[in-house]
């Protein structure tokens, strides 16, 4: 059951059909339903769905997530390459 999350869909939902670049970051304790409340929103938008690990290289996650959703592993590698080289 998904319940009184309307706010919180809402505020996503404005975020998205804004027209600048965005960056929303959802923390919070364990079993309090962020994943399920991402499920939701993304239920009818074309989207990836990525979870980062701290135990991995999230630049090779999202190089595997990306090129499985698109097929598209050329560009990836360039930005790796990019991203490998470009200063700190």
């Amino acid at each position: 059951m998904f319940v009184d999350r309307e706010i919180d869909l809402g505020f996503l939902e404005e975020r998205y059909k804004s027209s600048k670049a965005e960056l929303i970051i959802i923390y919070g304790r364990r079993r309090v339903g962020k994943t399920r409340l991402l499920q939701e929103f993304v239920e009818d938008k074309k989207h990836i769905y990525l979870i980062a690990d701290v135990s991995e290289n999230i630049l090779d996650t999202f190089s595997r997530v990306i090129s499985k959703q698109y097929k598209f592993v050329r560009f990836l590698r360039c930005l790796k390459i990019t991203l490998a080289i470009s200063p700190s």
